[in-house]
């Protein structure tokens, strides 16, 4: 009896080939699929932490613009601040530069003994200035001091009695003055000593009457909790917080630690400094962090910083 020809193994080599022709285009197109969702979401969570630090170097810009405005304004105080300079300076006319010295000597010894920290070359002026910018401070509770400083650096009238008298060796002073009318001084952060916070100074000059050239400057000592209140509602997720850095990597502002606590790595900060854009690192904390200038220059007004700051968002 003749036997049928079985066709259970031709059916069986069937099914292996069809399923391995399904399976390996599924298995490629998850695979596909989950690089490009990962690749979504690490796109995305970069946008997202851009944008966070972007809007916040736009509020710490707006926030150092509105104290150099308020020093600018101050400045340009005709009887208040202008003319108490101009008749200050003219104490010095007609003066030699040695005989210049001696009266500085002798005014920055009468200062250093007077308990109200008054400059004897003038102190009815000096009185009227000094509670001008007494009530003018009250306004705010962020300003260490106000200093108003003639041609030659030294102080017409101040907030603070224990402010050095002559200021022509001090950064601001000499950037103020050197760096023309349409100039602003702004300092990095540091830490001060007495008040145990960190500090930060803007300076601008105080113009003659002509606009010609400068006659003296405006010095303001500024605590950093104006720039806090930008860095502080930075949230990303449950345990993340934004920082502001200079270029050393140093963290100026950290809700959550001190500032010499934690450093970002030089490869990282060299990127930065490389490349505005942003870039996914993996590890126990992402790290997005574009370049926030804080040396920021205008047509109208040249921003002269000390170390500039970065935004990071961690």
């Amino acid at each position: 009896m003749e036997q049928l020809p079985r066709t259970g193994g031709l059916q069986k080599k069937f099914f292996i080939a069809l399923l391995i022709a399904g399976i390996v285009p599924g298995i490629a197109a998850l695979i596909a699929t989950y690089l490009y969702s990962t690749y979504s979401l690490k796109h995305s969570i970069g946008s997202s932490f851009q944008e966070i630090a972007r809007s916040t170097a736009i509020r710490i810009a707006a926030a150092v613009d509105t104290e150099i405005d308020r020093a600018v304004q101050l400045a340009s105080l005709p009887l208040v601040v202008r003319h108490m300079v101009e008749s200050a300076n003219r104490r010095y006319a007609g003066k030699s530069d040695a005989e210049v010295r001696r009266l500085l000597a002798a005014e920055q010894s009468a200062w250093n003994a007077s308990d109200q920290g008054r400059p004897t070359g003038g102190s009815a002026y000096s009185a009227q200035t000094t509670a001008y910018l007494k009530d003018w401070v009250s306004r705010w509770g962020y300003y260490v001091r106000v200093v108003i400083a003639d041609r030659r650096g030294a102080i017409v009238a101040s907030t603070d009695p224990q402010a050095p008298y002559l200021n022509d060796h001090q950064e601001w002073w000499q950037e103020a003055m050197e760096e023309g009318l349409d100039s602003a001084y702004v300092s990095s952060l540091r830490l001060d000593p007495q008040l145990n916070d960190y500090v930060f100074e803007v300076a601008v000059p105080i113009p003659d009457t002509d606009r010609a050239e400068p006659i003296g400057t405006v010095g303001l000592v500024i605590r950093r909790a104006v720039l806090m209140d930008t860095i502080l509602p930075i949230r990303v997720g449950a345990t993340g917080h934004g920082m502001l850095l200079d270029t050393e990597g140093t963290p100026l502002i950290c809700p959550v630690l001190p500032p010499t606590a934690h450093l970002i790595h030089a490869a990282l900060l060299n990127q930065i400094a490389r490349d505005p854009d942003w870039q996914i690192r993996g590890g126990p904390a992402v790290h997005q962090e574009p370049a926030v200038d804080l040396d920021r220059r205008e047509d109208a007004c040249q921003r002269h910083a000390g170390p500039h700051g970065s935004g990071q968002a961690a």
